[in-house]
């Protein structure tokens, strides 16, 4: 399906499940409905652009991509912080873990074994 066939496609379906004889396809029909607007947005496309350097000619070349949206950063960065409270066994300070949360999160956050010269 895509978003043009979307609504119609998921109102199809949603009438079979009704005109089922089976009570479990009515229940689920009627999770669909209750969920069909936002089942409907995840067949919307997100246009990402990803910028890359063209190894022969060194200039920055830009790729379009189109993708469906969905909550895969949120859903990770969650589990990263369930993952080290649970690592560190609970933390009494809240300080303490909103930086240490801060700096797991941090993409651009390094550590090194031997010190460097900046």
């Amino acid at each position: 399906a895509t978003i043009i066939t979307a609504r119609t496609d998921i109102e199809t379906l949603i009438s079979k499940m009704y005109d089922s004889s089976i009570s479990e396809f009515n229940e689920f029909g009627n999770t669909i409905r209750q969920w069909k607007q936002e089942i409907i947005i995840s067949f919307n496309l997100i246009e990402e652009r990803i910028y890359k350097q063209d190894p022969k000619t060194g200039k920055t070349v830009a790729e379009t991509k189109w993708r469906k949206a969905n909550n895969a950063i949120a859903e990770n960065r969650n589990k990263v912080i369930k993952q080290l409270k649970h690592n560190a066994n609970g933390f009494h300070n809240w300080e303490r873990f909103r930086t240490r949360a801060l700096y797991v999160l941090n993409d651009d956050a390094t550590y090194r074994i031997f010190a460097t010269k900046l």
